[in-house]
């Protein structure tokens, strides 16, 4: 920049001084990118002589001349118009500027869209301009930020926190388990009262915002790991003098929290069990538990962080500390010089606070992860998952990548790189990364399993059939001992038509032989006759096989066991009888069995043990001997131990009928009518420690078999080969 080139800042720029900081500080806003800027005593000087007429040297000596003894070069001076410049801040008197500035919003607004994607876990869809809302409903809402309402909200969750430390036995007593409070509805409940409770979270900030003189831009909707929630941009609270009022726009979404879980804590004492109470439960949790993981936390940029930065007195409180984090490291692996602008706070908070915030964000992010991909894995979408894990990596190692590459473009960063230094580090963080690859990690395979009785043998329908009478259930019985026998009128109808075709058929092939020597005609018709008799002997055979098995016999000794129980069904026009419970029972005396249909269990001994689903690429993670967690369907969220006893080595091609049902496993129906198993699997069988009364043979479930343990390269190793396939 020359003498005579003209810079000057937008008149229409907002620009406040903030009260109560211990340096003299101002926000900038942008009213056409509502975006905002803090720039201290010492920027504001020279921004406020950028009028269009002043020169660089007039510049640099009335800075000079205000701040004596201190000294400020022309190239500062041109370093910090560029930098206003491409915030947009400032113009100059340049043919065509305006359309370069039109150019580079568009090329902002292009890359934050292109850079959506990779932050998958928190994605923010387009929201509306809600100022007019606010501004009519905000009076009505202004009592919630009066101090005396605010004192009796503190008063009260402190009471109620008391109240709970006291009574905190009897309060984990009526609190339900981890593992239920995460299944089921249960879960459903949790996901709607977080996008219930973020709603008026959000609301609150932009209420309170409105109430204290900011404005309100922005308001849509976040899917934060795909729940739907609001965000609210109230940036405008920037702009507020006074630092309590900032602060308290801040908090306000914590505050409208307090205030929900306080009234939830109240009604989940008063409840009964039931939607109510779980409802009450499920919004009490998530407006205490995130707000304090996360929206009261500093070391994540929510709430708790713009809270600690005003505390503190130290504005762009994560960038600051990025930049003491960087200036060591820039100065240790380059030649280059750092930049020499005065930080807020010391370096060594600044630094504890950066690796710190690092540290933890990562585990957030990781945790999100982990809970995103699980739940899509349980609903059958892996190759999702593993979408969403490229995704989010993509998403944090993009940014340092653009930094480094412009960094690297530069013709003096070669010199600038210290190599030894370089090759050094590379070295060192290659062994410790060798080192965490080294870690071992038991493995938990995570399987369908379905309860059966120990050397039983389940005897299914042979052919549809009214049930006449069947043996009771514990009885012990032989082989070729009848378990039931079926009406089918059809069957017996068929039979007694083709008895009487066949003798028809009969007679009338001996009257064709008997004419052999006076019709000589008869000869030629005998074999046609004859073949349709064979053919009716054929049909009558096939029919008197299905008669036959209408009485259902045991294949081996054994107790009989009733087969899992069956929910009524509506009848339909083959269905004579609706019926329920299992075929044993008295009160299913003429209900119709399908053919297919489960009828009995005939088993050695009564003991039950578990039969595991173990997928091809699981099953060299799991030996006899290893010990598993199973959770049954219908057994309240009991987890029961065992260990795996045997593990079959023929693959299993035939996929068991109650978890083919139950949709358990991936199945298509064979060439046959079986249901085959699309993937290849094979089964093991677990022996059971405890056995709870309530558990039946065919009860359906999920394990977990905590298998040998894995190195952290095994474990990335294993699932690049199973999403990925090399071929040379």
């Amino acid at each position: 920049m020359t003498a005579s080139l003209q810079v000057r800042i937008r008149p229409d720029l907002k620009i406040v001084r903030q009260q109560g900081t211990i340096e003299p500080r101002f926000v900038v806003k942008d009213p056409v990118s509502l975006r905002y800027f803090y720039f201290g005593e010492h920027e504001m000087f020279i921004m406020r002589r950028l009028n269009g007429q002043m020169s660089v040297a007039e510049i640099q000596t009335a800075y000079q001349e205000e701040y004596a003894p201190l000294k400020i070069r022309p190239i500062e001076i041109t370093s910090f118009c560029h930098s206003l410049h491409s915030r947009g801040l400032a113009i100059g008197g340049v043919t065509g500027e305006s359309q370069q500035l039109l150019q580079r919003a568009d090329q902002q607004r292009l890359w934050r869209w292109s850079t959506a994607p990779l932050s998958i876990l928190s994605i923010r869809l387009p929201g509306v301009d809600p100022d007019a809302v606010l501004t009519a409903i905000a009076p009505y809402f202004a009592w919630l930020f009066q101090r005396a309402t605010v004192a009796l909200v503190l008063a009260f969750a402190s009471v109620l926190m008391l109240l709970g430390l006291l009574h905190a036995e009897q309060i984990l007593d009526r609190m339900p388990s981890a593992q239920s409070l995460l299944q089921g509805q249960n879960l459903l409940w949790m996901a709607i009262a977080l996008a219930l409770v973020k709603i008026l979270h959000e609301l609150g900030h932009a209420l309170a915002c409105k109430h204290f003189g900011g404005e309100c831009h922005q308001i849509g909707v976040m899917l934060l790991a795909f729940i739907p929630c609001l965000y609210c941009d109230v940036s405008d609270s920037w702009l507020l003098p006074e630092r309590k009022k900032r602060m308290f726009v801040s908090a306000a979404g914590m505050y409208v929290e307090l205030i929900v879980a306080s009234l939830c804590a109240v009604l989940w004492c008063f409840s009964e069990p039931g939607m109510a109470q779980s409802i009450c439960m499920s919004v009490m949790l998530i407006a205490s538990v995130s707000t304090v993981l996360v929206n009261g936390n500093p070391l994540m940029r929510y709430d708790g962080y713009y809270l600690f930065a005003d505390w503190i007195d130290v504005p762009n409180l994560s960038q600051q500390a990025s930049e003491a984090l960087r200036r060591p490291l820039v100065h240790f692996f380059t030649r280059r010089a750092t930049s020499e602008i005065r930080l807020d706070a010391s370096s060594a908070f600044l630094r504890t606070y950066a690796v710190l915030a690092l540290a933890y964000r990562t585990m957030v992010i990781g945790v999100l992860l982990w809970f995103v991909y699980k739940m899509l894995k349980a609903n059958d979408l892996a190759p999702l998952g593993d979408g969403v894990v490229m995704l989010v990596l993509a998403g944090l190692l993009l940014q340092p990548a653009i930094g480094f590459a412009r960094w690297w473009k530069r013709p003096m960063a070669k010199r600038e790189l210290r190599g030894k230094r370089l090759a050094a580090a590379v070295i060192v963080v290659s062994i410790l990364l060798l080192g965490m690859l080294q870690i071992p990690w038991a493995a938990r395979v995570q399987t369908p399993i379905l309860a059966q009785l120990a050397d039983s043998q389940t005897i299914y329908v042979p052919v549809e059939g009214r049930i006449e009478s069947t043996v009771a259930a514990g009885e012990r019985v032989v082989a070729g001992a009848a378990l039931a026998k079926l009406m089918n009128e059809e069957i017996e109808l068929r039979r007694v038509e083709l008895t009487g075709d066949l003798d028809e058929q009969r007679q009338h092939v001996e009257n064709l032989r008997r004419q052999l020597n006076n019709d000589p005609t008869a000869a030629a018709q005998i074999p046609a006759a004859e073949a349709v008799l064979t053919d009716l002997g054929r049909q009558l055979d096939v029919v008197n096989r299905d008669v036959e098995r209408l009485t259902i016999r045991a294949p081996s000794d054994g107790i009989v066991f009733p087969p899992p129980l069956r929910e009524e069904k509506r009848g339909s026009d083959r269905q004579l009888s609706s019926w329920s419970g299992t075929p044993l029972d008295l009160t299913n005396r003429g209900a119709l069995l399908l053919r297919g249909e489960p009828l009995a269990i005939v088993a050695a001994t009564n003991r039950i043990e578990a039969q595991l689903l173990v997928h091809q690429r699981d099953v060299d993670l799991v030996a006899p001997g290893d010990e598993v967690e199973l959770l049954f369907d219908g057994l309240s969220g009991n987890t029961i131990r065992g260990r795996i006893v045997e593990i079959s080595r023929a693959e299993l091609l035939a996929a068991p009928r109650n978890l083919a049902q139950g949709a358990e496993v991936l199945i298509e129906q064979g060439e046959s009518g079986e249901m085959a198993l699309v993937e290849r699997t094979y089964q093991a069988t677990v022996e059971l420690d405890s056995l709870p009364a309530t558990l039946l043979p065919g009860t359906r479930g999920k394990a977990i078999v905590l298998g040998r343990s894995l190195t952290l390269g095994e474990r990335i190793s294993r699932w690049i080969s199973g999403n990925f396939r090399f071929e040379l």
